[in-house]
């Protein structure tokens, strides 16, 4: 083992539980945490729901290095966060992927995208036209099948993630079954 790696601690996100008072108190109380990731944000009506602009309001972050991260399939909704959080002064955001709660899912977000390799790209085409935002991505190996990650996996040279997440598991098992370790070893060997 090399005893000169750093492995950071990254605090992972949970909708409606990980919000910034969660975050401002874990910090105050423990720390250790190098990044904090933001539950997820999104448009409703039209426009970024101001409670997530809240959640992330630098102000309301202060001390800690805090990574926002979106839900979209749409390109312009996806367009319209990265536009909001760059100018709140956000250089990093995180692409949701994942979120298998069947609501959203069932809606092509979160990992229920993940069956449409298309609107991922369309997606990742709109992220890329960005300047001075880099991202990165959390997803799951599939929504209902466990090979989907193999459409994903190439689109990720659009917009050159500095990392992936991923949660060895498809969407429709959320959060119960075995993890899928023969797919998540394809997928780090890819």
């Amino acid at each position: 083992m090399n005893d000169n790696l750093t492995i950071p601690v990254l605090a992972a996100p949970l909708q409606g539980v990980t919000d910034n008072v969660w975050r401002m108190a874990q910090h105050e109380v423990f720390g250790g945490v190098d990044a904090y990731y933001a539950p997820f944000m999104r448009v409703d009506h039209g426009e970024v729901r101001r409670k997530d602009l809240r959640d992330v309001d630098p102000e309301r972050n202060e001390g800690i290095t805090l990574i926002p991260q979106i839900l979209a399939c749409q390109p312009d909704h996806a367009l319209m966060m990265v536009d909001a959080l760059k100018g709140m002064g956000y250089k990093r955001i995180d692409i949701n992927l994942g979120c298998p709660f069947p609501p959203i899912a069932l809606h092509r977000k979160g990992s229920g995208m993940l069956v449409y390799p298309d609107l991922v790209e369309a997606l990742f085409q709109a992220l890329a036209t960005v300047e001075d935002v880099e991202y990165s991505v959390k997803m799951r190996i599939g929504w209902d099948k466990n090979d989907q990650w193999r459409n994903i996996l190439p689109l990720m040279e659009i917009i050159k993630p500095v990392n992936i997440a991923v949660h060895p598991r498809t969407g429709k098992q959320q959060y119960k079954g075995e993890l899928d370790i023969e797919q998540f070893e394809a997928l780090l060997a890819a």
